[in-house]
């Protein structure tokens, strides 16, 4: 299906790209300031309760999606999956923050992955969903990419490296509060080159066994 780019990239009269963009600064500000409070021994609702006071704090009233913390065996799962209970971060361990803070009337969104301890596969495995991310963004401004093609590109570069591509992490339109007033669909299912600054590009991966994963969200700029 070819989609009508133009209808999925719209946006409100008076959208400004440069508070939009102040957003998308806040809020990975926001979030390398909160990383430090994720330390080993805290438990995965703990640390999500804390997020949440923390957004409050900070002056986020909205968000577009649920503050997300996944912890140890967690970091496998969808968006949309329970965690299971009582997962604490351990030492050697990783695990992920993910928010969607509305500032101003525009939507923030980012995710990172955070690695606790020296063991070298973890490690691995946060390195990689950074590499891939920016591999990806590198496709998608030399050759043109459709949101589909992204995403085919990032299952082969996950693959690769030796980790399985989460695709229900899929990307999405962002803007101006609710972006969902335009388009509800992932990038994945984009038949057409998504325009900058408007679009999410995620990337999830997973060890082949499941027992752990990372995540790396940011705009495509």
């Amino acid at each position: 299906m070819q989609h009508d780019i133009a209808a999925l990239e719209r946006v409100k009269d008076g959208f400004s790209v440069t508070a939009f963009l102040n957003a998308r600064r806040t809020t990975r500000e926001f979030l390398a300031e909160f990383s430090r409070d994720i330390v080993p021994g805290i438990e995965e609702t703990a640390a999500t309760a804390l997020l949440e006071k923390r957004l409050r704090a900070a002056g986020a009233r909205l968000h577009w999606h649920r503050p997300l913390v996944r912890i140890g065996v967690n970091t496998t799962k969808r968006f949309a999956e329970r965690s299971a209970p009582g997962v604490r971060l351990g030492d050697p361990d990783i695990c992920f923050v993910d928010i969607g803070p509305v500032w101003n009337g525009y939507e923030g969104d980012c995710g990172e992955t955070i690695v606790v301890g020296d063991d070298p596969e973890r490690l691995r495995c946060a390195r990689d969903a950074r590499a891939i991310f920016g591999l990806l963004g590198d496709a998608w401004r030399r050759e043109a990419l459709t949101g589909r093609r992204l995403y085919e590109r990032a299952a082969a570069l996950a693959r690769a490296r030796g980790w399985v591509l989460n695709r229900d992490y899929d990307g999405h339109r962002l803007g101006d509060f609710p972006h969902h007033a335009y388009y509800r669909g992932g990038l994945s299912t984009v038949d057409a080159r998504p325009a900058a600054s408007l679009w999410v590009l995620e990337v999830q991966i997973v060890h082949p066994a499941g027992t752990y994963g990372a995540f790396h969200e940011d705009l495509l700029l």
